[in-house]
């Protein structure tokens, strides 16, 4: 018994990190939905869509950092990619137009028919994002 005391003592905490449950994804990205359409002119639907693992995408505009959740745009179209940062259009929902910047290592990652999918800023022309049905 002596014996075994200390080799549970070392499995319990992998035994407790192994039932844990995996992360989630959050229920206003769960039923987003994305019209990618790539910089070879193939048009993708997607679902799940989120970008750099979270539901919010960080722009630059001049020296400032804005934080814009994903369900407040309505679509990105990428207007130059320059180096050090990706000139975008992004058209929000309440109508408003604004420019910013992105990093080129922006990575948006999403689920389709036939797999998982997941692409860099620099690899598209333009996103749509909608709202999918709730069940």
């Amino acid at each position: 018994m002596r014996r075994l005391l200390p080799l549970l003592l070392f499995l319990i905490p992998f035994l407790t990190y192994g039932m844990s449950e995996p992360a989630q994804i959050p229920p206003e990205l769960r039923n987003l939905k994305a019209r990618v359409r790539d910089t070879k002119g193939v048009v993708h639907e997607l679902r799940a869509f989120r970008c750099n693992e979270g539901a919010t995408l960080k722009f630059k505009r001049g020296s400032l950092d804005y934080t814009l959740s994903l369900s407040s745009i309505k679509s990105i179209k990428v207007l130059q990619v320059e180096g050090g940062s990706v000139k975008v259009l992004v058209l929000l929902k309440d109508g408003k137009r604004e420019s910013f910047e992105l990093p080129p290592s922006t990575r948006c990652t999403a689920q389709t028919d036939v797999g998982n999918v997941s692409f860099y800023i620099t690899e598209v022309k333009s996103i749509e994002l909608y709202q999918g049905e709730v069940k």
